[in-house]
This record gives C-alpha cells, structure tokens and sequence, in this order.
C-alpha cells in the first residue's frame, strides 16, 4: 500500500479539475489519488468521473462513495456532499477520515482551484512533513481571504493578527491530527489553530490560487464568512476560545465592531457603492448579536463536530 496520498476538492469545476488532475499525474512516486467531489450538477459530476477514469492511480470519492463509507441512509445528516451547499468542511473531513482509515502516512490536500505543481514543490512538501507539524508554501494569484478583508486591504486597514497556511494546498499527517474540520468559513485556520501543538511550515516554493474574475461580492457570502471570522479572531485572543463564556464572546464582537467601523470610515472616502452596503450589512448584523447568540452557535458546531462517524 502506498504511504502517501493527494486528495483532489473539486466542486462543480470539472475544467478545472482536469488541468489540476493533470498536473497532479505528471508527479513521479508512489502516491494515491482521490478526487473528493463535491459537485451537485449531473453534468459536472459524470464529467469528474470520467476525469478520474484517466489515470490509473486516481480514484474518483463522490456523494455515493461518501454515503457507503459513512453508512448512511436518507435523511440521516443534515448536510452531505452534492447537496447544493457549502461543504468543504464536510469534503475535508471526509478525505481525513478516508486517509485514516487507509493509514496514509502523510497526505497533501488541493483544491481545484490551484495551479504550479510540480515535482520539486511535492516532494519538498512531503520531506518537510513531520507527525509534529503542518506545511504548506506560499499562494499566488488570488489572496485567500474573506470579503471583508479583501474590502480592508483595498482601503488600507490592516489586521494585526499572522495569517494561517492555506488549506488549498496542505500536507499533514492524518494520523496524528486530532481534531476535525468545522463546516464554517475559515475551517482550515480553525483546524490549524486548535492543532496548537504543531509547528506551521510554509516550504520556499509556490503555487497559484486561480483569480475568478466573474466572481461578484454579495452580502450573502460576507454574512456567510463573519461567523468563521469572529471564530477566528477568538481563538486569536485566546487558545481555549470554544470553551470560553458569553463575556468572551462579548468582547470579541465589540472588537470586530470596531474593526468593521473603521474599514468603513475608508470605505466611504472611496465613495464604492457596493463595498459600504456589504460592510454596513455586515455591520448590522454584528450589532444584532451577542455573547450568548456566539456561544450557542458555537456548541451547536461542537454538537455537529463528528456527526459523520466511522
């Protein structure tokens, strides 16, 4: 059995899973594939196969594979993959606990949207990965960050608080992780902040993170991504931050009130339309909870932490 393995997240893109899928099959060494997809267009998902069909090292893990590993039956979970929402929590989960149950050594996971591989960056990668750290390298191309701090960076306010490694190119080792993926926004850093214990490692090499140029900001997506950044900023503050009461919670929505405060004092100087409307929405909504809202939200992610067993 192969010690090593790269698990493939692709979710309704399948050109952009080919060109990826491609380049991960250039890779000389002894590696196992698997595509994780996520897609709910019929089209999408019988191209992904026929994808995965190409290489006779890949292996193609969708909504049917999903169910028989975890056994489930209709209507047993609340989310699952191909459902038409947002899942990449789910999608990591899914590939972890796959690893594991293969006992893959060390694994590397990428989305679909990345771009670069190349030999040299894999194998570095994987000899650079311990059981007592995690490792990544540097992105290109498309900064991985939320709405509103794509919006801060335009206008000029900085956050003070060091940037995790990217999810979308990520090599840890399945065994030694002991905590899961939330399925919130910014369940990579997440998972990096609650594996404390191991040293983040950005290897000297890169890859591009595709720019999606059709894609247009909604106050949806902002509203979508808040949670998991008042998540983030907790943990920030303190390392148990799960664990901590409403008057935590409290604080850190006053801090990030503040933060979005500023972000539009510039914002209005630059007279963008569309950029005030989403930070004030976003503004609006903050305003509108508290601790105790933070908190419940919060067991409620704790409560769904291993809902998918195996």
């Amino acid at each position: 059995m192969n010690n090593h393995a790269i698990y493939i997240f692709t979710c309704n893109r399948p050109t952009g899973l080919e060109r990826l899928a491609i380049e991960v099959a250039s890779i000389q060494g002894e590696y196992s594939i698997h595509i994780i997809d996520d897609s709910s267009e019929t089209l999408s998902i019988k191209a992904n196969r026929k994808i995965a069909n190409q290489f006779s090292n890949t292996r193609y893990l969708g909504i049917d594979q999903f169910n028989d590993f975890y056994k489930i039956n209709e209507g047993t979970f609340n989310q699952m993959l191909g459902d038409n929402t947002w899942n990449l929590g789910i999608a990591r989960n899914f590939a972890l606990e796959h690893s594991v149950q293969r006992r893959y050594k060390k694994v590397l996971f990428i989305d679909d949207d990345i771009s670069g591989i190349n030999q040299e960056k894999i194998d570095e990668g994987f000899s650079t990965l311990t059981e007592n750290n995690l490792v990544s390298c540097n992105l290109l191309g498309q900064v991985d960050d939320s709405i509103i701090g794509h919006i801060a960076t335009e206008v000029g306010v900085t956050d003070s608080n060091p940037r995790m490694l990217s999810g979308g190119f990520f090599f840890l080792t399945p065994l030694t992780v002991t905590h899961r993926f939330f399925n919130i926004y910014n369940e990579d850093w997440i998972l990096q902040l609650l594996e404390k214990e191991k040293e983040k490692i950005t290897i000297p090499f890169e890859v591009y993170h595709s720019i999606n140029r059709n894609l247009k900001w909604t106050l949806d997506q902002a509203l979508f991504q808040e949670f998991g950044e008042l998540v983030v900023e907790g943990f920030f503050e303190n390392d148990n931050a799960l664990f901590l009461d409403s008057s935590f919670w409290n604080k850190i929505l006053q801090s990030r009130i503040k933060f979005i405060e500023e972000i539009i004092s510039r914002v209005e100087k630059f007279r963008d339309q569309l950029k005030y409307d989403i930070c004030i929405g976003v503004l609006t909504w903050l305003k509108h909870q508290n601790g105790n809202i933070i908190k419940q939200s919060i067991e409620e992610i704790k409560n769904e932490y291993y809902e998918y067993k195996i």
